[in-house]
């Protein structure tokens, strides 16, 4: 897969370390990013990358991207960059991407953008998409990082779904401010942990006091 992707897409050197980002938001809320590798084409999980975007960007992909592809170049050496970066999407996306790498002084970095639906890749300074056959093995690699960055993404969001349900449960509790819930929720793992602690093990967590304790224990366990 990794030499017939390299042929496809005529690139200098075999695509052995291969990145891949996607974003991903409900309703503009909640957006992440991720960021998968694959190495000679199999997923090489210590290189995974997860992000919570930080600038407002209510659904737009093109910034969300933006700000994933800086973060990942703050701190890289050329030694430590993929050999091909893949972002899931369309043109904009790639430019998006590209505008970036231009700015950061990467350009030389191979990036290409697969959009989904007709799994068409576009390639920076083509206007037209590059379009393989099904079975190509190239496509399949593209396809399996593709999906790898997906599922990442949204197991990364529902994490973040759940955690915030958790703390509006919490939030609810008279006492219980933003800092003693990330406190509890950090220490204790989960809210189920949280109801089964005891007085003392609540009062015992960094910022919270006996008196809290009681009032949360009380309210989990009416």
């Amino acid at each position: 897969m990794v030499l017939a992707l390299q042929d496809v897409l005529v690139l200098e050197r075999s695509p052995r370390n291969l990145e891949c980002i996607d974003i991903s938001h409900l309703g503009g809320q909640e957006t992440v990013g991720s960021l998968v590798c694959f190495t000679d084409g199999q997923p090489d999980k210590k290189g995974y990358r997860r992000y919570r975007i930080k600038t407002p960007v209510a659904g737009d992909d093109y910034t969300a991207i933006a700000e994933v592809v800086t973060r990942r170049l703050k701190n890289a050496s050329k030694d430590t960059l993929p050999d091909l970066l893949v972002i899931d999407g369309g043109k904009g996306q790639l430019n998006a991407a590209l505008e970036v790498l231009q700015e950061a002084g990467a350009s030389r970095l191979n990036v290409v953008s697969l959009a989904e639906e007709e799994e068409e890749i576009y390639l920076p300074g083509r206007s037209a998409p590059l379009v393989l056959p099904r079975s190509h093995p190239g496509l399949h690699l593209l396809q399996q990082a593709r999906d790898e960055a997906h599922r990442f993404a949204h197991s990364y969001q529902e994490k973040l779904r759940h955690r915030k349900l958790k703390a509006s449960v919490l939030g609810q509790v008279p006492g219980i401010g933003k800092k003693r819930q990330e406190a509890l929720l950090r220490h204790f793992g989960s809210l189920a942990r949280i109801r089964k602690a005891s007085v003392d093990e609540l009062a015992g967590v960094p910022g919270m006091n006996r008196k809290v304790a009681e009032v949360l224990h009380e309210f989990l366990t009416r």
